[in-house]
């Protein structure tokens, strides 16, 4: 184990000594916070790809840029795997295999020395105070950990405001590097349905709304203005649960609402002022009782989209309203019948006793035969019989 280690650090350390520098690089940093700049004297460092870093709260810098700077020499001893470091008579040993910086006092530190693009990275405190430097760390305008010695003439605000455009243009774009990436939307299925529920809300639509929220999919209401009042609870929830409400209308009679365009208009502003009373939220997707064709021809398009309206029918028919013997059985099988085929499936059901527990088998049907669930939002382009896509 002791020689695999010689064997790599003498062909890291020959790196270190003998690579050429490239430009400067971007700073990295190893808790991923904001980099750091190190400056000896009144010069910024600039460091081609090894970066200065926190460790364990001290800042480290790659050794042989940090000597050069100071006017070290370095001096690598492969029989005793350690590195010298000399100036002006004095020395500094690195002992990276026993994680030991030692002073030519004597003094021995704790210092993790270690490998960071293949160069050997050492606290620049204990360096620059091992050569006699004073060592400054300034938050403000870096951070910036400073070496200075008599040589120095600015002082650390001087030495700051002479670098700020230079610090921020890095840091800006460390940043823009190092910004978190955001995680990888889940492919949507190429099979889209949206589960309608017709003229509630009523004492069925709790049951529908428990098990929208056991199984995790989305729907979408039309509900009556006189059914938003007799049960505004029950509204409250649509909306808190993030389900979609439409409009229903108010009579869900086609004698009244469809006498003329204005009649069909002011039944859906009558049933959104309730909506926005109960709520306070107003809904720009509507559904006609019974199907906008033939009821529904131009002219009373025009009207509702004039009105800000989106008009949905459907393309599955549960018939569950056809008769109040219909059973769960027969809404789930009509439903798994109609549907294949369609990459886009809008489904047409009740708040019915009938379909509250056919739901769960008809969603679990829809999941296993790959279908996404969506919402209807006033900017889904919808589907009705007329193909009006306003």
């Amino acid at each position: 184990m002791r020689g695999n280690w010689i064997c790599t650090f003498v062909a890291l350390f020959a790196l270190l000594l003998f690579a050429v520098q490239p430009a400067a690089a971007a700073h990295i940093d190893e808790g991923g916070s904001d980099p750091v700049w190190v400056g000896v004297n009144d010069t910024l460092l600039t460091f081609p790809d090894a970066q200065p870093d926190l460790h364990d709260g001290m800042t480290y810098a790659p050794v042989r840029t940090i000597a050069e700077a100071m006017g070290a020499s370095v001096l690598w001893v492969p029989s005793t795997e350690i590195v010298q470091l000399y100036k002006d008579g004095r020395h500094i040993t690195l002992d990276p295999p026993h994680s030991v910086l030692k002073t030519d006092d004597g003094t021995q530190h704790e210092a993790a020395l270690y490998l960071q693009n293949q160069r050997l990275m050492a606290p620049v405190r204990l360096v620059g105070e091992g050569f006699g430097y004073a060592v400054s760390f300034h938050r403000e305008g870096g951070p910036i950990t400073r070496l200075t010695d008599s040589a120095a003439s600015l002082s650390d605000e001087q030495f700051a405001a002479q670098n700020q455009d230079r610090i921020a243009a890095e840091k800006a774009t460390w940043r823009e590097e190092h910004q978190p990436k955001p995680a990888p939307e889940p492919p949507k299925p190429e099979k889209t349905v949206y589960l309608t529920f017709d003229d509630g809300p009523n004492e069925y639509t709790a049951q529908i709304l428990d098990t929208l929220k056991d199984q995790g999919v989305t729907a979408t209401f039309f509900v009556l203005g006189p059914q938003l009042q007799k049960h505004p609870d029950l509204a409250k929830r649509m909306v808190n649960d993030g389900y979609t409400v439409g409009l229903h209308g108010m009579t869900h009679d086609s004698s009244k609402i469809y006498r003329t365009a204005q009649t069909v208009v002011q039944e859906m502003e009558d049933d959104n002022t309730i909506l926005t009373q109960t709520t306070g939220l107003r809904s720009a997707v509507m559904r006609v009782p019974y199907g906008s064709k033939p009821w529904m021809p131009q002219a009373y398009r025009d009207a509702t989209v004039a009105a800000g309206y989106h008009m949905w029918d459907w393309n599955v028919d549960s018939y569950d309203s056809r008769s109040n013997s219909r059973t769960a059985d027969e809404t789930y099988a009509e439903i798994t019948r109609q549907v294949p085929g369609k990459k886009e499936a809008v489904i047409l059901m009740h708040d019915k006793k009938s379909t509250a527990d056919a739901l769960p088998r008809i969603i679990q049907w829809l999941k296993d035969n790959g279908y996404g669930f969506e919402r209807i939002y006033g900017s889904t382009p919808p589907v009705n019989f007329w193909n009006d896509e306003r």
